[in-house]
């Protein structure tokens, strides 16, 4: 997954946490969404702080 990919899904999970019919289902979703932005910040910090990286660019993708 891309960062871009990354945060769309984290917004996802965002709007099945409110679809929730349970406290344990609304916390897993804020919990794999937060896994989704963190993986998104990163891609973002890797891609602006070193963006000549092949290996890094190779595993964000495009």
């Amino acid at each position: 997954m891309t960062g871009p990919e990354h945060y769309r899904e984290g917004e996802k999970h965002i709007r099945e946490a409110d679809k929730a019919e349970t406290p344990d289902e609304a916390s897993r979703h804020m919990s794999a969404a937060q896994t989704h932005f963190n993986a998104a910040h990163i891609a973002l910090l890797a891609a602006t702080h070193q963006p000549g990286s092949v290996a890094w660019q190779e595993a964000i993708g495009p």
